[in-house]
């Protein structure tokens, strides 16, 4: 709050909240400097893990980044994964997960892929007692005969969803009484599981990575709005990430700020090798954005 609280006194200086006022030491606040990106990654992943270790939640983590989380966050991603950290990609997958069918294919997915899904079988047993006047066992016990391939899980997703019928699953959306529209959004979703699959060590844990909430959260900050958590990682606080018009970006870096309930960390490298698909305003060299570390000040004897 008291970095919020610095933030205020520049942006909107009536609405800020004497210094006093805000009492308490819980919580802490890190600025952390790397030398590149590789040594970020690093050194992030392993405070990650400790954060698990130590209890808290992988869904109370999020990874924040200005933009095109595919490129900036690439690297904690990959050592993320290699350390068998569950990851969410919500910058690409929160648009898709917004459609009914893909949470209903996805909950199915998981339901006949493990036997530790009972959240995923509550919501699909709702689902379909909406949706079926019969049982829903008798729905979902046709398929239980535990896929073991990402091909098996392909068969079993469009047997499941052609037994349901464009007729059923209308009641999900009035869009879905086109075969075409459904066709797309579970095809769409499959690719995501494939690409799962070929991360994660198992298919049941691919499926939590993208339909269960209970992983690391990957997103830019515009996604994060509306969102809190108990740690945020802030990658990249640097002039060249924060490049544009300064009251937008200003007000950017309060958002991401903002969606730290206990513990904020802030990140800066010297350098972000060019990543393949990264465009010509990619800058390798990098340097620290002064005054929005300067917002951090007051906390980082805490940290």
């Amino acid at each position: 709050r008291r970095v919020q609280n610095a933030m205020v006194k520049r942006m909107e200086p009536a609405a800020a909240v004497p210094d006093e006022e805000l009492v308490g030491s819980e919580g802490t606040v890190q600025h952390r400097h790397f030398l590149n990106c590789e040594e970020e990654a690093r050194g992030m992943a392993q405070q990650i893990v400790s954060w698990l270790a130590t209890g808290t939640k992988p869904s109370d983590i999020a990874i924040l980044v200005v933009q095109q989380p595919e490129l900036y966050a690439e690297p904690i991603t990959r050592e993320l994964h290699r350390l068998g950290v569950p990851l969410r990609n919500d910058a690409k997958l929160q648009e898709l997960f917004a459609e009914p069918i893909a949470r209903l294919v996805v909950d199915f997915l998981r339901v006949v892929a493990s036997t530790r899904a009972p959240e995923a079988l509550a919501r699909l047993q709702r689902t379909l007692s909406w949706l079926e006047e019969r049982p829903p066992k008798s729905l979902i016990g046709a398929y239980l005969d535990n896929p073991a391939s990402a091909i098996e899980l392909r068969n079993a997703v469009n047997a499941f969803i052609d037994r349901l019928g464009c007729g059923r699953l209308a009641c999900l959306s009035s869009e879905y009484e086109d075969a075409t529209r459904i066709a797309d959004l579970v095809e769409s979703v499959l690719c995501e599981v494939d690409a799962a699959i070929s991360k994660a060590p198992s298919i049941s844990e691919a499926l939590e990575s993208i339909g269960d909430e209970r992983c690391v959260r990957v997103m830019t900050i515009h996604k994060s709005k509306g969102l809190e958590f108990d740690s945020v990682v802030m990658l990249g606080a640097e002039t060249q990430t924060y490049w544009g018009k300064t009251d937008e970006r200003r007000q950017l870096f309060f958002v991401g700020i903002s969606r730290a309930k206990r513990r904020l960390v802030v990140t800066t490298a010297d350098q972000r090798a060019k990543p393949t698909g990264a465009g010509n305003r990619w800058d390798d060299r990098r340097t620290k954005h002064q005054e929005f570390l300067s917002y951090l000040q007051p906390e980082l004897g805490g940290a």
